[in-house]
C-alpha cells in the first residue's frame, strides 16, 4: 500500500537524520570544526580514515531516505483518490526531481570524500575541502532545500484545511530560509581562506535540521489527515514500526458506571466487523473513572512514582465473543499522556481533558469529565452483594479497534487482574451527563468499585483484515 510505504520512508527519513546529526557533532566533529586550521583538520582525516567514513555514513543514509520518501510519495500521489489530485502528483513529482538533482552531486562529493580524502597529500587537502562543502552544503543542500518544500506543499494540498496545515506551511517557510542562508553561506565563506563566518552556517543548520525533523513528523500527521485519519493518527501510522515499550500503573478507585442499554441505541457507534455482545437485546455500556499511580513505562522500575498521576475515563462497549472491549472514549487528565495514547497505540483513542477529576471523601467519590459530559457521585456499600454481573464486566483482556485506511482490525492487550473479591458495590447518588442522557434514557446505573489493582497495557497485534470495501462502522 503507497501510504502505508510513505510512512515507513518517513519514518527511515526521521531516524537517519537524527543520527546524522549526532554524527556530525561527535564522529565528524574534529573534521568539521572551522575554528581550528586546515592542516589540523586534513591530519585527523589521515590519521582516522575509517571514523571520517564512518561520520559519513548516517549522511549516504539520510539521501536514500530522501529518495525513497520521494518515489513513495510519487507512488501514493498516483494511489489515493481525492481533490487536487493532479496538483498532488505535479508536486510529487516536482519533490523527486530535486531529489535526483541534490543526491547526484552531494554524493559523488561524498563518494570522494571517503574514498580519497583521507590520502590526499596535504597541500591538496584545503581546495578539495572547499569542493567538498560547496558540493553538500550548496548544490546539493539547495536542492534538497527546494525539495522539502514539494514534500510539504504535495501533502498540504492533499489535506484538508487545518491549523497543523497552516504550521507546517509556516515551519518549513522558515526551514527553507535557514537551509538557504547555510547553502549560500557555504558559497561564500568558501571563497576565502580560513572561511570567515563559518559560525553563521553551523547557527543556521543547527537551527534547521531539528527543525526538518519537526516537518518531518508534520508530513507523516498530513498524509494521515489527506487519508481521513487526524494529524496523531498519522503520526502513529508512521511510529507504527516502532516496538510498543510496556506500561504499568498502580490504578486507585476504580468505579464501574454500568448500564444494560437497547443495543439499537450504540450499534452504530462500534465499527465493522465487531459485534456488541447482547443479551435479550440489551448490551453493557460502562464508564470506568479512575487514578493512575506513576502510570509510565514499565523499564523504569521505581522511577515510575515519581512520575504524575492523570484521572482516566474510559467509555466502552462489550464485544461480542473476544473478552474484550470497544472504546468510546479515553479522557485523560494529563496531554502528555493522552498524546502517547494517542501515538503509541491503537485501542487507547487518548484525548486531553482537563476538566476531568477524581476525589474520594471517606467511601464517596466525586467524578467528572468534561467533554463529554460526565458528573457523578457514587457511595461505597461494602456489605452490600455486588451485581450479578460484575465479573462479566471486569474480567476483558484487551481493546480492539478497526482500521479501514490500512484494512485491518486490531486488538491492544492489558493485564488487569482484578480479585473479585476486593471490588466494593456503590450506591449511585448522583449522575448527570448530557453525553450519555439519550442512551441511558430509562436504564438502571449500577455501580461498583475497585480499590486498587496493576495495571499493564502490553502492545498492539494484528487481529484479521477487513473486507474489501466495507464500511468501517457496522
Amino acid at each position: 500500500m503507497a501510504y502505508r510505504l510513505l510512512q515507513r520512508a518517513l519514518l527511515f527519513c526521521l531516524v537517519v537524520h537524527a543520527a546524522a546529526m549526532v554524527s556530525m557533532a561527535t564522529v565528524l566533529a574534529p573534521a568539521m570544526d572551522m575554528s581550528v586550521d586546515v592542516a589540523t583538520r586534513a591530519s585527523w582525516v589521515a590519521q582516522h580514515p575509517w571514523l571520517w567514513r564512518l561520520g559519513w555514513l548516517p549522511w549516504q543514509g539520510c539521501a536514500l531516505s530522501d529518495l525513497l520518501v520521494s518515489a513513495a510519495l510519487v507512488a501514493w500521489a498516483w494511489k489515493r483518490q481525492g481533490p487536487s489530485q493532479a496538483a498532488v502528483k505535479g508536486l510529487a513529482v516536482a519533490a523527486a526531481l530535486f531529489t535526483i538533482c541534490a543526491v547526484v552531486p552531494e554524493q559523488y562529493a561524498e563518494a570522494y570524500a571517503v574514498t580519497t580524502m583521507p590520502s590526499l597529500p596535504a597541500s591538496d587537502y584545503p581546495a578539495r575541502e572547499v569542493w567538498l562543502l560547496v558540493m553538500t552544503g550548496t548544490w546539493g543542500g539547495l536542492a534538497y532545500d527546494i525539495m522539502l518544500v514539494f514534500w510539504v506543499l504535495a501533502v498540504a494540498v492533499a489535506a484538508p484545511a487545518s491549523g497543523w496545515k497552516r504550521l507546517t506551511l509556516l515551519l518549513t517557510a522558515v526551514d527553507f530560509l535557514l537551509f538557504l542562508v547555510a547553502g549560500v553561506g557555504v558559497w561564500h565563506v568558501t571563497k576565502t581562506p580560513g572561511y570567515p563566518d563559518f559560525a553563521v552556517v553551523q547557527a543556521a543548520n543547527t537551527l534547521a535540521f531539528p527543525l526538518l525533523c519537526v516537518i518531518n513528523v508534520l508530513i507523516a500527521g498530513l498524509a494521515g489527515q489527506a487519508m481521513g485519519r487526524d494529524l496523531l493518527g498519522g503520526i502513529r501510522d508512521m511510529l507504527r514500526p516502532l516496538p510498543f515499550l510496556p506500561l504499568r500503573s498502580d490504578i486507585t478507585d476504580v468505579v464501574y458506571l454500568n448500564w444494560w442499554v437497547p443495543a439499537e441505541r450504540v450499534a452504530h457507534l462500534l465499527p465493522g466487523p465487531y459485534k456488541l455482545e447482547v443479551r435479550g437485546g440489551l448490551t453493557a455500556l460502562s464508564v470506568l473513572h479512575y487514578r493512575h499511580g506513576g502510570f509510565g513505562w514499565a523499564f523504569l522500575g521505581p522511577v515510575r512514582r515519581l512520575l504524575p498521576n492523570p484521572v482516566q475515563s474510559n467509555w466502552r462497549l462489550y464485544v461480542e465473543g473476544d473478552d474484550a472491549i470497544f472504546f468510546l472514549h479515553t479522557l485523560l487528565s494529563s496531554p502528555i499522556h493522552a498524546l502517547g495514547a494517542r501515538v503509541f497505540s491503537d485501542g487507547l483513542p487518548g484525548v486531553w481533558d482537563k476538566a476531568a477529576a477524581h476525589r474520594r471523601d471517606g467511601g464517596r467519590i466525586t467524578l467528572q469529565t468534561g467533554t463529554p459530559d460526565l458528573r457523578a457521585e457514587v457511595v461505597e456499600e461494602p456489605d452490600t452483594p455486588l451485581h450479578a454481573d460484575a465479573r462479566y464486566l471486569i474480567e476483558q483482556n484487551g481493546a480492539v479497534s478497526s482500521d479501514p485506511v490500512w484494512g485491518v482490525t486490531r486488538k491492544s492487550r492489558i493485564d488487569i487482574p482484578i480479585d473479585l473479591g476486593t471490588v466494593r458495590h456503590a450506591r449511585v447518588a448522583n449522575l448527570h451527563s448530557d453525553a450519555l442522557a439519550s442512551i441511558i434514557e430509562g436504564c438502571e446505573c449500577f455501580a461498583f468499585v475497585v480499590p486498587a489493582v496493576a495495571f499493564a497495557a502490553l502492545g498492539d497485534e494484528v487481529t484479521g483484515a477487513l473486507e474489501p470495501g466495507r464500511s468501517p462502522v457496522g
